[in-house]
């Protein structure tokens, strides 16, 4: 898998950091939560990796339950479902 850089959304790390947009209980600022994935979009090192799991800007080992095949098969078909369940109303 590779990365594709949509040009509307490549930031830098260092304009995310200036930014101070706090969530509504003003106790966590909410770049905080995008740092991983704009790290995972814009590092040049992880330029052609995918398929790895990231969390706080730091490479990690998924859970077991995230590992687990039956698991991975009932999410996706019940993604399936809930999506030609979505396309069926919006057809009619």
């Amino acid at each position: 898998m590779s990365k594709v850089y949509n040009p509307c959304c490549i930031v830098s790390l260092k304009s995310i950091a200036r930014m101070k947009i706090y969530d509504d209980d003003n106790t966590a600022l909410k770049q905080q939560g995008a740092a991983t994935t704009v790290y995972c979009a814009t590092a040049p090192e992880l330029e052609g990796l995918g398929g790895l799991y990231f969390n706080n800007c730091c490479r990690c080992l998924p859970s077991q339950e995230a590992q687990n095949e039956v698991t991975a098969a009932a999410l996706w078909e019940l993604s399936e479902r809930l999506i030609q369940e979505r396309i069926g109303r919006q057809s009619k």
